[in-house]
C-alpha cells in the first residue's frame, strides 16, 4: 500500500504502469499562512481576502518573516509551491507548461522564494524550529493541522498564536490518499480493503479530525465545543467553502519541480564534512563516495530533485585527524563539480577521527 501526503506523488510516480489502485483520499489539509495575529491585525488582513501577490507585498515590505518547506523535498512546500503558480498566471483552469514558462510568472514565483527566510525537507522540523525560534520568524507556510499543532504548543506556553491565512487563489490542499499496490494478489487486496474501510469509519474519521485532520472539507464531524482544534480565533474556520487549485498533468508538475530546484528557489551555501578516517575504510568509504556522487553529480541528483542552482555555494572538507583538503564549487557547472567528485573518489580513508575541525 501507499499513502503519501497528495495525490500529485501518485500520479509523478505511477504514470505508466498505472498500478496503484482503489485510490480514497483520508484525511485533507489545506496548505496555509500562519502569521502571528498581532502581525495579520497590523496587515489589515483580520476576516479579509488575502491575495498570494498580497503576501508577496508584504514579504518585500518586511512585514513578514517567512519561513517555508522545499518544494523538491516536502509535500507542503510542493502543493504551496504549484498554488503560488496558479496565483502568478491568473488562477488558470488548469496550468500548463505554457504558464511556467512565462517570465512574468516565474519571476514573481522567484521574487517570494527570495524572501524565505528559512527552509526545510519537513513540515513537522519547520513547526519545530518556528517555536524554536519564535521572536525570529513571525509566519510559516505549513498544512492547517501544522498550525493548530504550533498554536497548541503556543498556548500552553503563554505565547501568541498564530492566525491562518487561506490565500483566495493559489490554495492547495493535501489530501491523503491511500492506494492499493496491485501485485496479483487477492488475499491482500481483501486486507488492504478492510484497512481502508477501518480508516474511513467513522469512529476512526473522529479521531483523525480530534488530530487536527479533515475528514472532508466542510461540514466536519460535530464534536464537543473544542477550541483548542478547529479554533476560530486562530482564524480556522471549517463552514468556510475551500475552492482548492486542481493540479496539472504529472509532466507539468516534474518541469515545475525541476525549475524550482535550478532557478526558482533562493540559493543554498552548503558544507559537506566528509569522514575519511580509518574507521570508514572499505564499505563505509564506498558508500560515502556512493553518497557524494548521488548528491554532486548533477545527472544523479536530477534523479532526486537535488541539482544545484547557478548560485548555489558547494563547499567539501574531508578530514580524518585533521582537515585533509578544502574544496568549493560556485554553481552547477557539471563539470567543475565532476573534477570534485573525482578529487573526492580519489581520497582513501585512514587516521584518526576529529570531527570537531571541519
Amino acid at each position: 500500500a501507499v499513502l503519501p501526503a497528495n495525490s500529485l506523488w501518485i500520479a509523478l510516480g505511477d504514470n505508466d504502469i498505472k498500478r496503484v489502485k482503489l485510490i480514497k483520499s483520508i484525511m485533507h489539509s489545506p496548505i496555509v499562512f500562519g502569521i502571528k495575529k498581532s502581525v495579520v491585525k497590523k496587515l489589515g488582513w483580520l476576516n479579509k481576502d488575502v491575495t498570494i501577490q498580497d503576501i508577496l507585498k508584504a514579504l518585500e515590505s518586511g512585514q513578514i518573516h517567512l519561513m517555508n518547506t522545499s518544494a523538491t523535498q516536502s509535500n507542503s512546500g510542493a502543493v504551496a509551491y504549484i498554488g503560488y503558480l496558479y496565483a502568478f498566471a491568473g488562477n488558470p483552469p488548469m496550468l500548463t507548461e505554457k504558464h511556467i514558462s512565462d517570465p512574468l510568472v516565474t519571476e514573481n514565483v522567484k521574487r517570494l522564494f527570495s524572501k524565505v527566510e528559512r527552509s526545510s525537507s519537513s513540515s513537522g522540523w519547520l513547526k519545530n524550529l518556528f517555536i524554536e525560534r519564535y521572536d525570529h520568524f513571525n509566519a510559516f507556510v505549513n498544512y492547517e493541522s501544522m498550525l493548530i499543532s504550533a498554536n497548541q504548543e503556543l498556548v500552553s506556553k503563554g505565547k501568541e498564536p498564530i492566525y491562518a491565512i487561506y490565500p483566495v487563489n493559489g490554495l492547495a490542499i493535501a489530501d491523503s490518499p491511500l492506494g492499493y499496490i496491485d501485485k496479483g494478489d487477492p488475499q491482500k487486496a481483501i486486507v488492504f480493503k478492510k484497512l481502508q474501510d477501518y480508516l474511513l469509519s467513522d469512529e476512526i474519521q473522529q479521531e483523525l479530525q480530534l488530530l487536527g485532520r479533515r475528514t472532508r472539507l466542510i461540514n466536519l464531524y460535530k464534536t464537543k465545543d473544542d477550541k483548542s482544534i478547529f479554533n476560530p480565533e486562530w482564524g480556522i474556520d471549517t463552514s468556510k467553502i475551500i475552492k482548492p487549485i486542481k493540479f496539472p498533468q504529472s509532466d507539468v508538475i516534474l518541469k515545475a519541480l525541476n525549475l524550482y530546484q535550478t532557478t526558482l528557489r533562493k540559493p543554498s551555501f552548503t558544507v559537506y564534512a566528509l569522514d575519511f578516517s580509518g574507521s570508514m575504510s572499505m564499505n563505509g568509504e564506498n558508500k560515502l563516495k556512493e553518497a557524494v556522487t548521488i548528491l554532486l553529480g548533477q545527472k544523479e541528483s536530477r534523479k532526486y530533485l537535488l541539482q544545484a542552482s547557478d548560485s548555489d555555494i558547494t563547499i567539501v572538507l574531508p578530514f580524518n585527524h585533521e582537515v585533509i583538503a578544502e574544496y568549493s564549487v560556485i554553481g552547477n557547472d557539471p563539470k567543475k563539480l565532476g573534477e570534485l567528485i573525482s578529487k573526492i573518489n580519489r581520497l582513501s580513508s585512514d587516521g584518526g577521527t576529529d570531527i570537531y575541525l571541519p
